[in-house]
């Protein structure tokens, strides 16, 4: 895939950063495959962790603004007074669609977890604070000092 297919280009190995990938562990597998051949290595795996029940909130408050496609929380940084009425959830940002969702992941994430855990790379921070706070802690897991 394509992201088989940019590691294989020498300055992969550079350094580079997914996220959201690999979801699967035949990913995770190929993944650090594709990386032996290029003679590139994983220095981390991140685990950014946040509990299921901030996550629903997180999601389950994001209103989309359809005249302009902005983004808006109704805690965390509601829409201003006069669009507030035409702002709208997506159909899959529902508790119920949620935590189905959530389970999948976590059905998938384990093994993953597991396999980069194995191989002494994984760091597990948690995302719950400020965005300051979670970047912190991720600087200081990767040990980048800023």
């Amino acid at each position: 895939g394509i992201i088989m297919e940019r590691i294989s280009r020498g300055d992969a190995c550079e350094g580079f950063l997914l996220d959201g990938f690999p979801r699967t562990l035949p990913q995770a597998r190929a993944l650090d495959n594709a990386l032996q051949e290029a003679s590139c290595v994983i220095d981390h795996a991140l685990r950014i962790k946040v509990p299921d029940e901030e996550i629903i909130q997180r999601i389950s408050g994001r209103r989309i603004d359809p005249v302009t496609n902005e983004i808006y929380h109704t805690l965390f940084s509601p829409p201003p007074p006069e669009i507030a009425e035409r702002v709208i959830q997506r159909t899959d940002d529902n508790e119920d669609t949620l935590k189905k969702r959530l389970a999948k992941f976590h059905q998938d994430t384990g093994p993953i977890l597991k396999f980069y855990a194995e191989k002494g790379l994984l760091k597990v921070v948690s995302g719950v604070g400020a965005t300051k706070e979670v970047q912190q802690r991720i600087f200081e897991a990767i040990q980048i000092s800023v």
